[in-house]
């Protein structure tokens, strides 16, 4: 089973750094590729992808309320034709926004995306994570050209077969939505270095 351990072990040597036989939080480059890593899987778990959203009824507790799941991202409510509820999420309940209350009259269907941990990952999902963090990081620390470009391909070939594994699950590709476009303009917009063409380029604005 691949950990977190096996992502950063796989950062560090990027930069020929030893690799570690089990998470050390006063090793300075652990520490600098656990805040890359996390920083990555922040932004992806954001993701709707089609195996972190489902759809869930949320049941009514005796006291009228309805807590969310602790390991839920987002939260959105799901009614039929002519139910104009306003329900949203305030703190770890459901919040009706037209009564000003957290009283439910009933159990609601929602829409969630869940926080998928790194482990719990489909092989496509972790190793595009792996690619995105290895990256990042050589980025950070090195920045020697002729390995970015390497590293800057294999993750777009991590990209492309993340989104093959999403098209042949959902019936949109999420590389054209607004959410992806923000994502990886965000951390990887064009730059002199190179030109990523579909990712915008790898340079990360910090």
């Amino acid at each position: 089973m691949t950990t977190k351990l096996d992502v950063i072990n796989s950062m560090i040597s990027t930069t020929g750094v030893a690799k570690l036989a089990s998470s050390d939080y006063n090793h300075p480059e652990y520490r600098r590729a656990e805040g890359v890593l996390d920083d990555v899987l922040e932004e992806f778990c954001g993701m709707p992808m089609w195996f972190n959203v489902s759809d869930v009824v949320l049941k009514r507790a005796e006291d009228g309320t309805i807590t969310v799941p602790s390991d839920a991202l987002n939260v959105d409510p799901v009614f039929g034709t002519g139910d104009t509820r306003n329900v949203v999420v305030r703190g770890r309940k459901l919040w009706d926004m037209d009564a000003w209350s957290d009283q439910m009259s009933s159990d609601i269907k929602c829409r969630i995306l869940w926080n998928v941990e790194l482990t719990d990952m489909p092989a496509v999902a972790y190793q595009f994570v792996r690619a995105a963090a290895r990256l990042q990081y050589f980025i950070d620390v090195d920045g020697d050209q002729v390995k970015l470009q390497m590293y800057g391909q294999v993750f777009q070939q991590k990209r492309i077969e993340l989104d093959t594994k999403i098209l042949s699950n959902r019936d949109e590709n999420f590389f054209a939505s607004r959410s992806a476009q923000s994502f990886f303009t965000r951390r990887y917009p064009s730059g002199p270095a190179g030109n990523y063409n579909g990712i915008g380029g790898y340079l990360p604005v910090r």
